[in-house]
């Protein structure tokens, strides 16, 4: 297999006819390997999953024999052994793979273009509502690590970036967010924002600001106890020795607060929402807010919050009177 691969890449290099007998595995191989130059490690992992979806069952058949109706069963298998949003992805992902393969004059047409995508169920939104933040905050803020989900609400940033963050990055009032940790083939990694707008500078409020500086607090009397065993870093939160934090220990961790407040459970990620939400209801625009939580794009936040968006558009519509009433002076 790596033979042949190796031998795909040099005939496109030389500009040769690939062999019309390469089979969609071989391909995707080959794509996914050239795809490792231009996209981050995670990205190029989530690629290579979804490829061993396609893989599975059209793996065998001919590049350039690959029909609509091939792509349709494919995704419709795997929307009901695994989901519609997996076989969503697998479709897109062909997509990419086959345009690809035309500009490399591997296949002569794109088969995923006459291919719709599964119509999704939509899925609810689960956010707190405000006397279940409240009692969260009440019930949770012993814990350890309760001042990262407290800054996680206060300012939408997600877990990983959470977790990239040092002390230096934090300057007056602003966060640098400028790195992110995840978990990639099961190694522990530290890379940029997916996305240039991820990488973004966002002001703290000043209660996070006081719940930060009580963190750094214990933080420094840890260090002392530690002594010796103390990991010389930067970072604003780690273990009881100051080593990085895995986001499966702050998962953990964020569970384990839920049940002690004994709120309903919802996702780490669901903050985000919580988050979003209240600076909608607090008349922010799309914009803003999608500057803010790291959005690619305003529409995507407001596509994202529209009902949110729709029902502060229903309170704008006030009588004339009452906004004369309500104004600070005549009108000019």
């Amino acid at each position: 297999m790596i033979e042949k691969v190796a031998e795909l890449r040099r005939r496109h290099a030389l500009g040769i006819a690939a062999d019309d007998r390469i089979i969609v595995k071989e391909y995707l191989d080959l794509w996914c390997e050239e795809k490792a130059n231009t996209v981050k490690d995670r990205t190029l992992e989530i690629y290579e999953r979804l490829s061993d979806h396609a893989v599975e069952r059209i793996g065998k058949k001919r590049l350039d024999k690959v029909k609509p109706r091939d792509i349709q069963a494919c995704i419709r298998d795997v929307a009901a052994s695994i989901g519609k949003p997996t076989a969503n992805k697998v479709r897109r992902m062909l997509f990419g793979a086959f345009k690809q393969a035309v500009k490399w004059e591997m296949a002569y047409r794109k088969p995923v273009e006459a291919v719709d995508p599964i119509r999704e169920d939509e899925r609810p939104m689960r956010t707190w509502s405000t006397e279940q933040a409240v009692a969260f905050l009440n019930g949770a803020a012993g814990h350890r690590l309760f001042p990262a989900v407290y800054l996680m609400m206060a300012t939408g940033l997600r877990r990983g970036e959470v977790l990239g963050l040092d002390w230096r990055d934090l300057v007056d009032r602003r966060l640098h967010v400028q790195r992110t940790v995840g978990i990639v083939r099961k190694e522990l990694t530290v890379s940029t924002p997916k996305t240039s707008r991820g990488a973004r500078i966002v002001t703290v409020p000043e209660d996070a600001l006081e719940i930060l500086a009580t963190h750094k607090r214990r933080k420094d009397a840890e260090k002392a106890y530690a002594a010796q065993a103390w990991r010389p870093t930067d970072r604003m939160f780690t273990d009881e020795v100051g080593g990085q934090l895995t986001p499966m220990v702050l998962t953990h961790a964020w569970n384990r607060m839920q049940e002690a407040a004994g709120v309903p459970h919802v996702r780490m990620h669901d903050l985000r929402h919580l988050h979003a939400s209240l600076l909608v209801r607090k008349g922010l625009d799309p914009r803003t807010i999608a500057d803010r939580i790291g959005h690619a794009a305003p529409a995507f936040t407001l596509r994202r919050y529209s009902h949110m968006f729709e029902e502060q558009r229903a309170e704008a519509a006030v009588n004339l009177t009452q906004l004369l009433r309500s104004s600070d002076g005549p009108a000019n």
